[in-house]
C-alpha cells in the first residue's frame, strides 16, 4: 500500500487511499493554525477539523487514531488548516524515505 505525505504549514502528516477516501494516519500532526479565509472559504472542512478536536480524535494537534475522511482533498485541507486539493496537499513517499 502507498502512504502519502503532508508537510504544509507546520504539518507533518501521513496516510493513505483508503476504500471510502483517504485515511490519515494515528499520530499525524495538523497546523498549529487556520488560514483566515478557511472559516468562511471552507466552512466544511472547517467543521470537521473543530468536530475531530472537540470529540478527541485530534488531541493538542496529533491525531489519536486513524481516521478516514471522504477524501484526500478533505484530509488535506483539515491537516493544512486551508483550502487545497489533495493532489496538492499529499506527496506520495518514496522507498528512501521509508528507509530514514
Amino acid at each position: 500500500m502507498d502512504q502519502y505525505q503532508c508537510k504544509k504549514n507546520k504539518a507533518n502528516a501521513a496516510g493513505f487511499f483508503s476504500p471510502a477516501g483517504f485515511t490519515v494516519i494515528k499520530g499525524s500532526v495538523i497546523s498549529d493554525h487556520v488560514a483566515p479565509s478557511f472559516e468562511i472559504g471552507s466552512k466544511f472542512y472547517y467543521r470537521i477539523r473543530n468536530e475531530l478536536i472537540a470529540t478527541g480524535v485530534i488531541k493538542d494537534r496529533v491525531f489519536q487514531k486513524d481516521y478516514e475522511f471522504a477524501s484526500s482533498t478533505a484530509a488535506g485541507a483539515v491537516v493544512v488548516g486551508a483550502t487545497i486539493s489533495g493532489r496538492n496537499a499529499w506527496a506520495k513517499i518514496t522507498n528512501e524515505e521509508y528507509s530514514k
